[in-house]
Order: structure tokens, then sequence, then C-alpha cells
């Protein structure tokens, strides 16, 4: 189970995050290969952002966290996915927009481990 975590530093609508909230979750099913069903996503707009003494006006910090692990290409296709669709989506320049992964051993569901 994928959890997508997306750090806006814009406000946003709630269609808006509707939005974003199905395109990323588009992303990761393609490139993760993951059931729709199965993605968390959880997004933060208006979230204060800042890189050293520069704060982002427009800014995006996401986690992609996943029960296992991907490969490079896998991470590299996402990363650019989502600075495109921010780009696309909100304005947010790609220099602007920071992806990071967490492979998780252990995921715990339903009162048990996966």
């Amino acid at each position: 189970m994928p959890f997508v975590q997306a750090r806006i530093s814009k406000d946003l609508s709630d269609s808006e995050k509707t939005a974003l909230q199905k395109e990323l979750t588009a992303i990761v099913k393609d490139e993760l290969h993951k059931p729709a069903g199965f993605i968390m996503v959880g997004i933060e707009a208006g979230y204060n952002l800042w890189l050293g003494e520069n704060r982002l006006e427009n800014g995006a910090m996401i986690s992609v966290q996943q029960f296992g692990s991907a490969n490079r290409d896998a991470y590299n296709a996402i990363t650019k996915r989502i600075c495109d669709c921010l780009q696309k989506s909100l304005g947010t320049p790609s220099d602007k927009v920071y992806v990071t992964f967490q492979s998780i051993n252990e995921w715990g569901w339903n009162g048990q481990l996966f």
C-alpha cells in the first residue's frame, strides 16, 4: 500500500485537492503497478515550506512511501510525472518540487503486519 504525502505551500480549493489526489494516485498506480484502491494520498495545502532562509511561496514536498521497494527508473518516472503534474495544475515550477521515496519493510493494517 503506497502512501503519497503532498505538502503544498499554496492554498488549494477542495476541487484542486481532489484533482491532485486523482493525479497522484494515477502516477503511483502506473509507475509502481499498484491497484488504485490501495494507494493512500494525503494533501496538506497552505503548508509553510522554507529552503534555507527562503520561503517557498509556490513549492511542494512530496513523500512516497511504499511497502517494499522499486527501481530507480520507476522513481525517476514518478518524480518527472509529479513535477509535470504540479507545473500544469498548480503552476509550481519543477525546481520548487522535492520528491522523496521511502521503502517500508514492516507495514501494519487491520491489527496485523502485511
